[in-house]
């Protein structure tokens, strides 16, 4: 007989992180399965208060920016609804944001630390991972956004950005 009792860590796996609803930033309720229905979608880790995501923000900005409706770019922040405001105001971001305050989905996307970008792939797996924020990652992430999009890559100069990956 078994006294007691026993705890299990149950993790979300990927295909549950992909199904899970998500409140976004437009007021809507999202699903990353329906975004990856039609080609790969690059998910933005955003953490609230990270001084490297303040400095990395303007550059994934930029990305997003430069490949428009060509590609899906989503935001995906452990901020809730009602903190978001205060950033939306304070960064503008060219691109809707996921709030997952529990950070299940962002943890189960394999996004451990901020900023992060990953591209995710319409048969459901993660087929690349920027971990952080300098030259090399941005470089190779327009790469990718670039053959997303059937194009090259936007000539971003990524000004600022520093020559080794960093992240919070």
């Amino acid at each position: 007989m078994l006294r007691g009792s026993l705890t299990y860590n149950v993790r979300m796996d990927l295909q549950q992180a992909l199904a899970a609803e998500l409140p976004s930033s437009d007021g809507t309720a999202i699903q990353l399965i329906d975004l990856v229905k039609d080609g790969p979608l690059f998910v933005y880790g955003i953490k609230n208060g990270c001084p490297v995501n303040h400095e990395a923000q303007r550059h994934f900005d930029a990305l997003a920016r430069a490949y428009g409706d060509k590609v899906r770019f989503l935001g995906i922040s452990n901020h809730g609804a009602d903190t978001f405001a205060d950033w939306a105001a304070t960064y503008r971001p060219g691109y809707r944001v996921a709030f997952d305050p529990s950070r299940e989905v962002i943890r189960a996307l394999g996004i451990a630390s901020s900023p992060w970008l990953i591209q995710v792939e319409a048969d459901e797996r993660v087929s690349a991972s920027w971990p952080g924020f300098g030259r090399p990652a941005l470089e190779s992430a327009n790469t990718a956004l670039a053959m997303a999009a059937g194009q090259t890559p936007a000539p971003l100069p990524f000004e600022g950005a520093p020559e080794k990956n960093r992240y919070g």
